[in-house]
C-alpha cells in the first residue's frame, strides 16, 4: 500500500524540537508499532532537561500529543540517543532506552505504555544506542550503546531483572575517529547478531552470538 498521503503534525512539549526519532516496538502490547521522539534541549519548568516522548500506534486517526513524556535530569541532555530495545525482561512488552551524555535509562513497557520511572540506570556516556536482538540466545533482548569516547558496549539481559547495568563486552577504538559515536545491529546476519560500530576512517564488525 505504501505511505499514506496524509501528514500529521506532532505537538511537542515546551522546548522540544523533535530532533531524534526511533521505532519503539510495541510498548503497550496492543499489536501496533509505537515510536519515540526526543530532544536533549527540551525544557521542564523553564530549564533544559531533555525529554523522550512515546507515541502509541493507531489503527485509524492521527497523532497529536504523546501518550508518555519522560524527562531527564537537569542539564542531562536526555534524548541525545534513544532506541526501542525489544523485550529485555521477558514480560511480553517491549522496552526503550533513552540517553544523555552521562547516563542511560531503560524504561520497561506495560499494558499502559512506558513506565515513567526508569527501571535501570546505566552510568555511561550515552551518545548512541541500538537494539541488537538476542545475542546470547537466552530468550531476552540485549542492547548496544556507544560512548563517543572511543568505546562501545554490549549490555545483555539478566532475565526478568532486565538489562545489565554493567557491560558484558567493551569494544575499544580510536577517540579521534569518533569510534562509539553511533552503533547499529544487523539483526540476524548469517545466523549471528553482529553489532556495527562505525568510525570515519574504519568500520569494525564484531560478531556477537553464534
Amino acid at each position: 500500500m505504501g505511505l499514506a498521503a496524509t501528514r500529521t503534525t506532532l505537538r511537542p512539549v515546551d522546548g522540544l524540537t523533535l530532533a531524534r526519532v526511533s521505532g519503539a516496538g510495541d510498548v503497550n502490547g496492543d499489536g501496533l508499532a509505537d515510536f519515540l521522539v526526543g530532544d536533549p534541549n527540551a525544557r521542564l519548568g523553564g530549564n533544559s532537561h531533555g525529554a523522550v516522548q512515546v507515541y502509541h500506534g493507531r489503527a485509524i486517526g492521527t497523532w497529536g500529543s504523546a501518550e508518555t513524556t519522560v524527562f531527564g535530569d537537569y542539564a542531562s541532555g536526555f534524548g541525545t540517543a534513544l532506541a526501542g530495545l525489544g523485550d529485555v525482561n521477558g514480560d511480553g512488552y517491549e522496552d526503550i532506552l533513552g540517553a544523555g551524555p552521562g547516563r542511560l535509562r531503560v524504561h520497561h513497557g506495560s499494558p499502559f505504555g512506558i513506565r515513567v520511572i526508569s527501571d535501570r540506570t546505566i552510568d555511561e556516556r550515552g551518545w548512541a544506542a541500538s537494539y541488537t536482538g538476542d545475542v546470547n540466545r537466552d530468550g531476552f533482548a540485549d542492547a548496544a550503546t556507544g560512548g563517543f569516547n572511543g568505546q562501545a558496549f554490549l549490555h545483555v539481559s539478566l532475565g526478568a531483572a532486565g538489562l545489565s547495568a554493567s557491560p558484558s563486552v567493551t569494544f575499544t577504538g580510536s577517540v579521534t575517529d569518533y569510534f562509539g559515536y553511533s552503533v547499529a545491529s544487523l539483526n540476524r546476519f548469517h545466523w549471528r547478531f553482529p553489532v556495527v560500530v562505525p568510525a570515519p576512517g574504519s568500520e569494525r564488525l564484531p560478531w556477537l552470538g553464534s
